[in-house]
């Protein structure tokens, strides 16, 4: 109800100002009148007005007779509307119940029905239960209402298949000294007919028997299935007695498994014999066959089991180098891999856990390969691993490779009107300066530096980036002798301008490119990352989106913390925590954020909102909008 609780001040305020306001004549001329004067337990009555107040808010309420007008059962506005008709549910307990009619959104009372009964009132009918519907699906849910319980302690209502003995019961649910009221009960999984007896007190004293209950479909199939072969990636089940109904399927479960927990599945539809292929689970343990009637769980057969056994493979791993600059190729081969669909190669740095990889590529069914990977920016000791499959089943691990000591790190951030790049110096005593290339795709930087001449410092702002796009860069340092070393890693940035006040940023589930004021660019240049939904809420590579809005990303791996830093607000959180820090202030996340496929993501709306942005989301088009204030 939108007004129903009032503070003690304003009901005095309205105990008085209604004494003046409501007049006699408004009182007698509303009127109301019900259907019937007799309904039964949650049936139908309808009750007639006219002269209503015509004031907004106006409404009328079903009550106990004798009962105060703030307690009513249920109500229904009729605002403006000086006549019509309402239809209410009766009430399951037995009774007399009257309507009244209120002259807006209060108390101000205007006319009362007259009265109508619910049920036997006089306590001479025998104890019954109503059933919410006669036929029900397997599984789902119900309810059972009853009247003229015992009104001992230990009354309860059990299910039961028709003809068993009073003490078979399947389920049960006590209602002790209660003698009306509903119960919630789960139809049973198995088709049949079934019904509900209620009982006086905790032993089996039947005081009334519902009428039958029907679940599902009671037909009797002679469903079987049989494993007909198991070959080199494969098993064969031959089906026979189908249902012949559309949607009936196969599947394939590990045993023990729940129905809904399928693994694989193929549909047989009006097929009633057949044989079916399946590829061989890639997890070595036990499985069985389920047939099914239709497109739902209700199983009609299982199968006999087979067990997969491990496999042992040997592969190995050879890597291109064991010392590498930061940011630099390099390249692994492999040899002996599984040959299972979603085996993969990581990168990881030495004596991490196998969940915690920096990078990954996929060899799916590839034995022999060579993958080419990026080197980390951060100097310490990596190796690579192989997996089995799409999961962390380690089948080997490469020898141990070196990011150098003393590796330039380049770092670009959106500033304003420009881009910041900051690197550390190089340990080298020739370098003498470092030169900065620029061009607008990834890998894609000119051959000319930025500036005519080297940079002597640690810092340059780049004033002369293209404002509508991201702008890549490497940089190299310089010898006394005028020649060029190695290049840095690669780093990029959306130019900053004086005010990012007023952009708009668009982005999509699943979509690897988001629109800044209407022009679009990819989220996270060469890797394809998306925004994606965890647990209701929409996560994303944050990088671009604040680069773009004039912000910068710093990471620390020690403490797997990301800072977000921009005009007026540092915000701190850390990976698979929920722990955040808003300039410097404690609060929390609903969603920690998380590194997924190697790549940090983090909830937006909490970024977007702790920046004073808005956030709007377009379920349709599962489209997210942010409105830039700051």
């Amino acid at each position: 109800m939108r007004k129903r609780i009032f503070s003690l001040f304003f009901a005095f305020v309205f105990l008085f100002s209604s004494i003046g306001i409501c007049n006699v004549s408004e009182a007698a001329s509303a009127s109301l009148s019900v259907s019937s004067t007799s309904v039964a337990p949650l049936g139908t009555i309808s009750v007639s007005f006219s002269n209503g107040s015509g004031i907004s808010g106006a409404w009328i309420g079903m009550y106990k007779t004798g009962s105060t007008d703030q307690n009513w059962m249920t109500y229904q506005y009729i605002d403006t509307k000086t006549s019509g008709t309402l239809t209410f549910t009766a009430p399951g307990d037995p009774g007399t119940y009257e309507f009244r009619i209120f002259k807006d959104s209060g108390y101000v009372w205007l006319a009362s029905s007259n009265t109508f009964t619910v049920g036997d009132t006089g306590g001479t009918s025998s104890p019954y239960m109503t059933l919410s519907s006669a036929n029900v699906a397997p599984s789902e849910k119900l309810n059972v209402t009853y009247y003229g319980g015992s009104g001992i302690s230990g009354a309860w209502i059990g299910m039961y298949k028709p003809g068993e003995a009073d003490t078979s019961y399947m389920t049960y649910q006590y209602i002790d000294t209660k003698t009306s009221g509903t119960l919630t009960f789960t139809a049973p999984s198995e088709p049949g007919t079934y019904e509900f007896r209620m009982f006086k007190d905790n032993g089996y004293v039947k005081i009334a028997t519902s009428s039958q209950l029907k679940v599902g479909d009671t037909t009797t199939y002679n469903a079987s299935l049989t494993i007909s072969s198991i070959y080199s990636g494969g098993v064969s089940v031959s089906f026979s007695g189908g249902s012949g109904l559309s949607g009936s399927w196969v599947g394939m479960f590990k045993e023990g498994a729940a129905d809904s927990a399928y693994l694989a599945y193929q549909y047989i539809n009006t097929s009633k014999n057949g044989t079916l292929d399946f590829a061989t689970p890639t997890e070595p343990g036990t499985y069985e066959f389920r047939i099914f009637k239709d497109s739902g769980f209700v199983r009609l057969a299982t199968s006999s089991k087979f067990t997969v056994s491990e496999t042992n493979y040997s592969p190995y791993m050879t890597i291109s180098s064991t010392n590498v600059t930061p940011g630099s190729n390099i390249s692994v081969s492999y040899y002996g891999g599984s040959g299972l669909s979603g085996s993969w190669v990581g990168l990881f740095k030495a004596g991490a856990a196998d969940s915690a990889y920096l990078a990954y590529q996929y060899i799916n069914t590839s034995k022999s390969g060579t993958l080419n990977f990026t080197a980390p920016i951060e100097s310490g000791t990596y190796e690579f691993r192989i997996f089995k499959d799409n999961g962390f089943v380690r089948l080997a691990t490469s020898s141990q490779f070196t990011v150098a000591q003393g590796g330039i790190t380049l770092n670009a951030t959106s500033a304003k009107n420009g881009i910041l790049l900051t690197w550390n110096a190089s340990s080298d005593s020739s370098v003498v300066g470092y030169n900065l290339y620029r061009g607008n795709t990834s890998r894609g930087e000119t051959s000319t530096p930025i500036t005519d001449f080297y940079i002597k410092g640690t810092s340059h702002i780049d004033l002369n980036a293209d404002p509508n796009v991201i702008s890549y860069y490497i940089l190299k340092p310089v010898y006394k002798n005028g020649t060029e070393g190695p290049a840095s890693n690669e780093a990029y940035a959306y130019p900053g301008t004086s005010s990012s006040a007023g952009m708009t940023i668009v982005l999509k589930i699943n979509d690897p490119y988001m629109s800044v004021n209407g022009i679009s660019q990819e989220i996270d240049p060469g890797r394809g990352t998306a925004p994606m939904i965890i647990s209701s809420r929409t996560l994303v590579p944050i990088r671009a989106i604040i680069e773009a809005m004039g912000g910068a990303i710093f990471w620390d791996e020690a403490d797997r913390k990301i800072t977000i830093q921009t005009a007026n607000k540092t915000i701190e959180l850390w990976v698979d925590k929920k722990d955040a820090r808003v300039n410097g202030v404690n609060t929390t996340t609903d969603v920690p954020p998380q590194i997924i496929n190697g790549r940090t993501m983090v909830p937006i709306r909490f970024v977007t909102e702790n920046l004073n942005s808005g956030v709007e989301w377009d379920g349709e088009q599962k489209k997210i909008t942010i409105k830039v204030n700051e």
